[in-house]
């Protein structure tokens, strides 16, 4: 372990987070200005099936039972 190295490291990571940080607060400005207009049913990352906007990709609601049943048989 190279002391200098590590501290590189963890000051590229910590400004990688804060990047991160200021990159969320960009995007959940801009979905909450957006007005949703444009909605479609989508099986997100971790399995959900949600309503989301096509503009900002914002999670609007939850697919009503019919919709649901349409959309699975596509």
């Amino acid at each position: 372990m190279v002391l200098g190295v590590d501290i590189v490291h963890m000051k590229k990571i910590s400004k990688m987070n804060q990047d991160l940080k200021n990159l969320r607060t960009e995007i959940d400005e801009y979905q909450n200005s957006c007005r949703h207009d444009t909605t479609q049913i989508k099986a997100l990352m971790n399995n959900d099936i949600k309503v989301v906007c096509l503009r900002c990709d914002k999670v609007v609601r939850m697919p009503t039972p019919n919709e649901l049943n349409d959309w699975l048989k596509k």
